[in-house]
């Protein structure tokens, strides 16, 4: 769960980029821009918030994602792995 949330936060920047990079290429009327070039272009439009847009969706996707993973892990180890 907590894990999950930290680790989608640190990385969520890097996440907005690829995103918006692969949306790019989608189209031919789209602009077409390197990561470096995407990332001031968020800065000036957006300030730095902008590489946060959609967290909150994504942690209400990390948090119970992560902790079913722990919590079958932690529950197949006991099952397979205890006297």
């Amino acid at each position: 769960g907590l894990s999950g949330i930290a680790g989608s936060t640190l990385t969520f920047p890097m996440d907005v980029l690829r995103r918006r990079l692969q949306v790019m290429s989608m189209g031919p009327n789209l602009p077409r821009r390197g990561w470096v070039r995407e990332a001031a272009h968020i800065w000036h439009a957006e300030g730095a918030l902008g590489f946060w847009r959609g967290l909150t969706p994504e942690l209400a996707k990390v948090f119970p994602s992560v902790a079913i993973t722990f919590m079958t892990f932690e529950w197949l180890r006991v099952k397979l792995f205890s006297p």
